[in-house]
């Protein structure tokens, strides 16, 4: 009875190896591959805008990386617009009209995203501000001394 059940056990391995072997290239099949286009520049505009979209679902992921279903809603969006012949600026515009400029990994530069843009210059800015302070006033601690 013992020598069955590991027999079967290491059948069922062997079994699950092939499988995963067998499976595998469909995992690593690329997204736009599941999209038919008429052209290769369709197809180009397509991972492109699907490179610079943000998923809503998911942190910090683009849409072309992403198994969330509103991913898959949102691409099937994206398709369908770049297949009746839309730029790929129509179509971003399109996405950030619907859902706002937090969609796009590039907003445009706006009276909105204005912070968002100049903030890295502004705190850069005050860190050297301080810096340069700290140093005048350790300075004037040692030339007093």
């Amino acid at each position: 009875m013992q020598g069955v059940k590991k027999f079967l056990k290491k059948n069922s391995l062997r079994k699950l190896f092939w499988l995963a072997i067998f499976f595998s290239p469909l995992a690593f099949s690329e997204l736009s591959e599941m999209y038919v286009f008429d052209s290769s520049e369709k197809k180009i505009q397509f991972e492109e805008i699907t490179h610079e979209i943000r998923c809503l679902v998911c942190q910090n992921q683009n849409l072309a990386d992403s198994n969330a279903p509103l991913a898959n809603d949102l691409r099937l969006v994206i398709y369908r617009r770049i297949k009746q012949g839309e730029s790929v600026d129509q179509v971003k515009n399109y996405l950030v009209s619907r859902y706002g400029e937090f969609i796009s990994f590039k907003p445009a530069f706006s009276r909105i995203t204005f912070c968002l843009w100049l903030s890295p210059f502004i705190l850069l800015l005050v860190i050297l501000l301080i810096l340069l302070l700290k140093i005048k006033k350790f300075d004037t601690r040692i030339s007093s001394s």
